[in-house]
């Protein structure tokens, strides 16, 4: 597993791998009980900011990030003894955590190639040029890494060997053209391209103010002819509000294409041909509520997933019933509720089984359930069952105290005949109480005396 800090609000990239092992995520949680399988961290060096995690064919882990540095920047207009954001990946084996290859944009892409300006301050050691801007790696069937760099405007491809650059698709070292003599692409932003299948890539462009919406695309290419053509181009809904962050994914079971758009765009996905199949969207929060950020997915996955946590459901108490939910489970169809009565001190608790309630189909991450009365009883123990597709018990929760609230028909037949009688009683004695006070009334005189007066 990929391990570092970062904020609640943005998590990291989530993998699947299935051939090491167990099926595992990758980042935050790893195998199908969400436990930590794998750490994989940087080797040798101080990060500045993280920015990719690949898992490769070959079962190794792919990190890039920056790494401040001098530099001369003399070229573009700074100074001699400047300082630059480098880009750097690393080839790490994610069992061992050693280091297997490395590589700085540095070291082999002149910073002159840039297409970022210098701007007024950059360049120091506080405010270091980022002129490569790594976002993102990928390594090709062959070995070679696939580089994408926002600042560039650039898709390259490194000799494994060598680290140098064999081709640049876009950017200032365009070395492909299309059967017209054009440049075939001209990228706004590249961002996290990955090869595919017969010498293809996909690729995300991150759209800004002058070039409008996101689009994914996929372009095949022949390094021997210089020649690429445009396969096809997958549009986003709206303009993103940061050129950054997002993801596409080909499906290899349908050929679908997912994608993530990042910047707080929500998600789409396509035919292969480009038709729209679906769109998701997160919403923005309220008008005025500063304290809740937008959850804006950077990176998005579509695989046939079955999560079998650690951690047993979880039962609580509400006005309305019993809340029940298992974080995680998804094999989970059913609850069933069940109840026990509460033991004596002096007995074991196993003493007290459990009798079934009822059967309850799973609605939504939790479920309520609703309790009915039992008769007779108004204090008891509840538990619930996850059940799956086939009826099978998957897990339990923890006991659940429930105190029953009173109603009439709770009362056996001879707890009704004794209320019945204090009811009648009391009536009864209502009744003689006020024949009494109108009799006494009967009974006394009222005399009423007049004034005279003389006329």
């Amino acid at each position: 597993m990929y391990r570092r800090k970062i904020s609640a609000s943005r998590p990291f990239v989530v993998r699947i791998i299935s051939h090491i092992g167990p099926k595992s995520l990758l980042a935050l949680v790893a195998m199908l009980c969400y436990t930590e399988r794998f750490i994989v961290t940087p080797v040798g060096m101080v990060i500045d900011s993280l920015h990719d995690f690949t898992v490769t064919r070959h079962d190794t882990a792919l990190i890039a990030a920056h790494y401040k540095r001098r530099a001369d920047l003399s070229a573009i207009g700074g100074a001699v003894d400047g300082w630059i954001l480098d880009g750097i990946f690393q080839e790490i084996d994610i069992v061992t955590g050693t280091l297997l290859y490395e590589w700085r944009a540095a070291e082999h892409v002149p910073i002159p190639n840039t297409l970022k300006a210098l701007d007024n301050g950059e360049g120091t050691e506080d405010q270091p040029f980022d002129y490569f801007h790594l976002s993102g790696v990928d390594q090709g069937p062959s070995g070679d890494y696939l580089v994408s760099a926002g600042h560039m405007r650039s898709v390259m491809s490194v000799d494994a060997s060598t680290g140098q650059v064999q081709w640049n698709l876009g950017g200032r070292a365009n070395d492909f053209r299309g059967f017209d003599g054009r440049p075939i692409v001209d990228f706004t932003w590249p961002h996290n391209a990955r090869w595919s299948e017969n010498g293809t890539i996909m690729v995300m462009d991150k759209g800004g103010s002058a070039a409008g919406r996101s689009r994914g695309m996929t372009i095949q290419i022949n390094p021997h002819t210089s020649q690429a053509v445009l396969r096809q181009v997958y549009r986003g809904p709206v303009e993103p509000k940061e050129p950054s962050d997002g993801d596409m994914q080909i499906s290899q079971d349908t050929g679908n294409v997912l994608i993530s758009w990042g910047g707080g765009c929500g998600l789409s996905e396509f035919t292969a041909d480009g038709k729209l199949l679906s769109e998701n969207h997160v919403r923005d929060p309220p008008s005025g509520v500063s304290f809740l950020r937008t959850v804006t997915p950077s990176r998005v996955s579509k695989h046939t997933w079955t999560g079998k946590p650690l951690t047993k459901p979880t039962a609580k108490t509400s006005r309305h019933g019993l809340q029940v939910h298992w974080n995680g489970a998804t094999e989970v169809v059913e609850w069933q509720l069940d109840f026990k009565e509460p033991r004596l001190s002096s007995q074991a608790d196993d003493s007290y089984p459990y009798h079934g309630i009822g059967r309850f189909k799973k609605t939504g991450f939790e479920t309520l359930l609703g309790v009915p009365p039992l008769k007779g009883r108004t204090r008891y123990f509840l538990r619930v069952a996850a059940i799956d597709q086939q009826g099978q018990v998957l897990g339990y929760t923890d006991d659940v105290e429930w105190q029953q609230a009173w109603t009439g028909s709770e009362l056996s037949q001879s707890q009704f005949r004794v209320l019945a009688g204090v009811c009648l009683f009391g009536a009864l004695l209502t009744l003689l109480s006020t024949l009494h006070i109108c009799l006494k009334s009967g009974r006394e005189r009222t005399v009423l005396l007049l004034p005279l007066h003389k006329s």
